[in-house]
């Protein structure tokens, strides 16, 4: 009996044996399913490979090193994204006037949390006195200093076409058409931090494919890189230096505002379980992902006086572009037609990209912060070293191709009793202003309500804006988005919202002026600590151009619409268990009708005083097309995502071992596998697979001092 049967028998018992056992006394494993769901979604909307380090690392930091709320000030609350700023204000407000808190219950006192609320932080937080951080010598450092290091290696084990080796006379006639490394991903971070004050990042990879040492053609000498990773990120930052309150030096994000301005790194966007749409700004981020384009590199500060702070950014590095001419005598490069934003550099094509041209950016920030007001002002100015020749696509003949750029704008936030109002304006080069708006409202205990206004133009062209919306960019939409939740008994919570947009211009795959929308509702039951399920209906129609052969493509209704339903609970303090099943249906005109549906089975092993955890899961799947795919989170070594798209026929299933060897090393290994009963060959370009299974192992060690 094969591994596969092996499995799906091990999940099945699981499933019959424990259904009688969900009322058990036990004590929950710390969960973190709102972040997973929204990095779910995250996956579905950007259809790539991601490092969402970023987004989760605050949140993984304060699992092993929980937040005080005795001496957390409004920027510290706002690192846990489960907050929103009413709570933040309500409890800044509770401090002030009653001092210290006690205990975790205490806060069930304060305007918007509730017991159940508290069951998401309480593994984040702590309540201990107000505490002093010891004076910063080399020999503190040393005694109170955490370092992690962590090195990480995944393969697919099937051969693809781009590792095939071809003749010297054949990959110099096709040097598209080879990979130049071999498959295997190479990842390396070492961190540092004492306390809050000093955090040091080092990140390097090596993404499938790319060179790492060895052979190289010789015909293509010139575009040789140096052996070793593909990629490397750094930085190094302190805090509260009098009153400089941050400075970081080499790679970092920047968040201002509703991020409309200026948002170098990812945001969450809309999400089946959470309505309130603001974005929490942290400013001054230190990067500590693999992805090779969200990030500036240079220097930033931010200095604090009273309530006002100003921060200063300066960040130049070389970027990936399509390069269109060159000088015949210099080699420099004039114009380009467009920018890379892969990240891999597999191929000479790829790599003849890389690095092809320097972009500076040099700006600020001023903010004002009240008791419940705040405003910020962003400006800076960018430039590209080399004139861009734009697009002849139709869609983006409004997009701005000068090769420097100036962006600013003005964000506003205020909290009116228990009502937050937000709001962002911003502009550059072309004046055609873009304009966010909305309000969170906690109108009760059991009842909240948000609503989000945009419009975006045409023309508005910001690489750096990652505000709320539909598109990927923020350009070419308006639209208005209204979200409810509410408890509709102690054990039962609906969310439900609505999104209608138009974009006023063409856009990709779409040859004229459109309008969409999108609903979404979502019914949760949390009937005890251990029980959470909940049941979800997803709609979304578009226009999009028609797949029939015509002279003219001309858009047509397109509609996507799903099923879930989730259940998970734990049945023993070491032993939890998910199970989910959903349904998706695309209907395209001039289209066969596509529908497909996935079910799985998690199973988690964490036994006490033992040094082993074990993750578990098996799939089915059976989809039309590509159309019909669905998403699943899967869970992964630390700081590694896994949100495979699931589409055709067939079975999935992966195997996690978290091993702690002492105190401080710990050892992942992963293997999964995805099998094809309606299919012979996997994958498309480089990537195509001759086969019907697709298998990955991963490894990683951390070292902990």
């Amino acid at each position: 009996m094969n591994l596969r049967k092996i499995t799906g028998l091990l999940m099945l018992l699981t499933f019959v044996i424990t259904t009688s056992c969900l009322a058990q006394e036990i004590e929950r494993i710390p969960q973190t399913g709102d972040i997973q769901a929204m990095i779910e979604e995250l996956a579905e909307d950007y259809e790539a490979e991601l490092d969402y380090t970023d987004l989760i690392e605050s949140l993984t930091r304060l699992a092993q090193h929980p937040l005080n709320l005795n001496e957390a000030n409004r920027e510290d609350l706002q690192q846990l994204p489960f907050l929103n700023d009413i709570q933040v204000s309500n409890l800044l407000d509770y401090r002030e006037e009653y001092g210290e808190m006690l205990s975790i219950y205490e806060l069930t006192l304060i305007t918007g949390f509730n017991q159940q609320f508290l069951e998401k932080i309480r593994y984040f937080i702590t309540f201990e006195p107000v505490s002093t951080t010891p004076p910063l010598t080399f020999q503190n450092a040393a005694k109170y200093g955490r370092s992690d290091l962590f090195i990480r290696y995944q393969r697919i084990l099937e051969q693809q076409t781009g590792f095939i080796n071809m003749s010297d006379s054949a990959f110099s006639e096709n040097p598209g058409q080879q990979y130049l490394g071999d498959p295997g991903k190479y990842y390396l971070r070492y961190s540092y931090d004492y306390f809050d004050k000093i955090s040091f990042d080092l990140v390097a990879e090596k993404d499938p494919g790319e060179y790492f040492s060895g052979r190289f053609p010789a015909f293509a000498d010139s575009l040789k890189p140096a052996s070793g990773f593909d990629f490397y990120s750094g930085n190094i930052s302190f805090s509260d230096l009098g009153p400089v309150s941050q400075i970081t030096v080499g790679d970092y994000n920047l968040e201002f505002g509703q991020g409309l301005t200026l948002w170098s790194g990812l945001s969450f966007g809309k999400s089946a379980s959470r309505i309130n749409m603001k974005n929490f700004a942290r400013k001054i981020k230190p990067s500590t992902s693999a992805n090779e384009n969200l990030f500036m590199r240079g220097i930033t500060a931010t200095a604090d006086y009273n309530k006002f702070s100003l921060t200063g950014f300066y960040s130049n590095q070389k970027i990936d572009a399509n390069i269109q001419t060159v000088d015949s005598v210099s080699g420099d490069i004039l114009s380009v037609s467009s920018l890379q934003t892969s990240g891999y550099h597999r191929t000479l094509n790829e790599l003849a990209d890389k690095d092809a041209v320097k972009q500076e950016i040099i700006g600020g920030n001023i903010a004002y912060t009240g008791r419940r007001f705040r405003v910020n002002f962003t400006s800076y100015q960018s430039t590209i070293g080399a004139s861009r020749t734009g697009d002849s696509q139709l869609y983006r003949k409004f997009l701005n191709t000068d090769d420097k750029r100036l962006h600013y704008g003005l964000s506003a936030e205020y909290i009116w009793k228990n009502i937050s109002f937000f709001s962002e304006i911003a502009s550059g080069n072309e004046f055609h202003p873009a304009f966010i708006g909305g309000l969170y409202a906690y109108l009760h205990p059991q009842f909240e309500a948000s609503i989000v206004y945009r419009n975006y133009p045409r023309s508005f062209d910001n690489p750096f804006s990652n505000a709320f919306g539909e598109n990927t960019r923020n350009n070419n939409e308006e639209g208005i988005y209204l979200g409810i939740k509410s408890a509709l008994h102690k054990n039962w919570t609906l969310t439900a919202w609505a999104d209608h947009f138009r974009f006023p211009w063409l856009k990709y795959r779409t040859d004229a002026p459109s309008t969409g929308r999108e609903y979404s509702v979502q019914l949760d039951y949390h009937p005890s600590r251990y029980v959470d399920a909940y049941i979800r209906y997803r709609f979304e129609d578009k226009l999009e151009n028609t797949s029939m052969e015509t002279t003219i493509d001309y858009p047509v209704k397109r509609i996507k619409q799903s099923v879930r339903g989730n259940l998970e609970y734990s049945i023993s303090k070491s032993f939890s268990l998910k199970h989910r099943f959903e349904y998706a249906f695309y209907e395209k005109d001039g289209d066969e009708q596509s529908k497909g549906y996935l079910l799985l089975s998690d199973a988690i092993y964490r036994p006490e005083n033992k040094p082993f955890d074990l993750s578990l899961r098996y799939a089915l799947f059976d989809t039309d097309d590509y159309n019909s795919r669905l998403y699943a989170y899967e869970h992964d070594v630390l700081y590694a995502f896994s949100i495979p798209s699931y589409y055709y026929k067939g079975s999935r299933i992966y195997l996690l071992l978290k091993y702690e060897l002492n105190r401080h090393i710990s050892l992942w290994a992963r293997y999964a596998q995805t099998f094809y009963t309606n299919q012979h060959e996997i994958g498309s370009g480089l990537n195509v697979i001759d086969g019907n299974r697709k298998s990955e192992i991963k490894a990683q060690v951390r070292i902990r001092l």
